[in-house]
């Protein structure tokens, strides 16, 4: 027969109590844990329903638009599409240095109406044009020129997408929307051929200069807002979007 102390006896009760609290504090995690994994599933769920909900709204109401503008004029809705082609061209193709560019074996360098950048050993440093260049009469009309086509361009879109969706009765809106984009052409062309005529100035002696990019996507943008304005006189000749909005 084996007698335990009450020393003995204490200790392992206390043992017992440390035990069955540890279990319990275990047991407690791994429930909030559960629960917080619960959480974060739901939350997630709710996310992807609420981004699909969002998703099939924008598609829905894209087609909506989208049907709308079928149902004036075709022919319109390609005019617009092409003056945002060409107004994205003309963002590209003024802001970035590339419309010249100058092959020097050991360099390159490329200017734009804003910066230059020079290419020594794969290194690349980009500085704004300053100088002799910026002060020249026809390198700040050759930038004022690109900033009104930009504009115009920018104008010709927004007033085509009123035509289009919200104001199709008003017809000043058509007329107004064929004369920017003929406009924003028209400055395009004469930035263009400023550079041309001048290409002299920002080029350097003994090495051959070509246009590079940007010089061709403005020249582009130029071509594509001339299709769509013919685009939009044929529509107007034809009577297409009017004769629609005066049935309606």
């Amino acid at each position: 027969m084996v007698i335990i102390g009450s020393s003995t006896s204490a200790t392992i009760v206390d043992w017992y109590a440390f035990g069955n609290t540890s279990s319990n504090g275990i047991w407690a995690t791994e429930d909030r844990l559960r629960k917080n994994e619960q959480k974060i599933y739901t939350t997630y769920r709710q996310n992807i329903i609420y981004a699909d909900i969002g998703i099939r709204t924008v598609i829905t109401t894209l087609l909506f638009w989208i049907k709308m503008a079928i149902e004036i004029s075709k022919i319109f809705l390609i005019s617009f599409i092409l003056i945002l082609v060409a107004l994205l061209f003309e963002l590209i193709g003024f802001s970035t240095p590339n419309y010249v560019t100058i092959d020097g074996g050991l360099f390159e360098v490329n200017g734009g109406l804003w910066k230059r950048c020079t290419t020594v050993n794969s290194v690349k440093s980009c500085q704004d044009i300053s100088g002799t260049v910026e002060d020249k009469d026809w390198f700040r009309a050759c930038r004022a020129m690109s900033i009104f086509g930009f504009i115009s361009l920018l104008v010709a879109a927004v007033l085509t997408g009123l035509k289009l969706f919200l104001l199709r009765e008003m017809k000043p809106i058509f007329f107004a929307s064929i004369g920017t984009t003929f406009s924003a052409a028209f400055f395009i062309l004469v930035a263009n051929s400023l550079y041309v005529a001048n290409i002299d100035d920002v080029s350097l002696t003994g090495y051959t200069s070509n246009y590079g990019y940007s010089f061709g996507l403005s020249l582009t943008a130029m071509c594509i807002a001339v299709v769509a304005g013919i685009i939009m006189i044929v529509d107007l000749f034809m009577g297409t979007s009017l004769k629609k909005v005066q049935s309606n």
